[in-house]
């Protein structure tokens, strides 16, 4: 785990916290790591990724409007099938619909089921993708597209609301939420 993986780690389970308490916890995460996480590790990091992390009266946190709470995937490939993804970040549940197309060599009968993976893991996916920076709109080529591997996503912050979407053009981490996806739920996902 990479220090900005830990700080995300430590901020979303303890909430905000003065950097030396949160210099702490990240020496604590990393124990057995050769050097400690000092506030010049610690600010480098925060520094880097400034629209993610939030600093006021001497209190670091993860800024409110990139905090997920809900999250909604939908991609459709026609001939093959549909999923779509809801996750409740606040409970730690998520429900996973697939619609096959009983016709693709994709499916040969009924799936076995998976082990879920970690919410929490997933969680550190969906701010790694940072949705919040993607375009409203993908499109591949002009004119009407009538087969293309359509896709939609929601996601619900606490202090905002991004949607996103395209049929045949993904954003550039697309491929980091779409991973995280098949880790959470163990099947393939567009």
């Amino acid at each position: 785990m990479w220090l900005y993986e830990g700080i995300l780690k430590i901020l979303d389970e303890k909430g905000p916290l003065p950097l030396s308490a949160l210099c702490y916890e990240a020496d604590s995460l990393f124990l057995g790591d050769e050097f400690t996480h000092g506030p010049s590790e610690i600010y480098t990091v925060l520094n880097k990724e400034k629209e993610l992390f939030s600093i006021k009266d001497g209190m670091i946190s993860i800024n409110p409007g990139k905090q997920p709470l809900k999250l909604s995937v939908f991609a459709e490939l026609p001939g093959v099938g549909a999923h779509q993804l809801r996750v409740d970040f606040t409970r730690g549940q998520f429900i996973l619909i697939e619609w096959r197309d009983k016709d693709s060599p994709r499916f040969n009968g009924v799936s076995e089921p998976k082990q879920p993976g970690d919410i929490a893991a997933f969680k550190r996916k969906v701010y790694k993708s940072a949705i919040w920076n993607w375009d409203k709109s993908y499109l591949s080529g002009e004119g009407i597209i009538l087969d293309g591997f359509t896709w939609s996503v929601k996601l619900k912050t606490k202090s905002a609301v991004y949607e996103r979407s395209g049929t045949n053009k993904f954003p550039v981490k697309w491929k980091i939420l779409q991973g995280g996806i098949r880790e959470l739920t163990g099947y393939p996902f567009g």
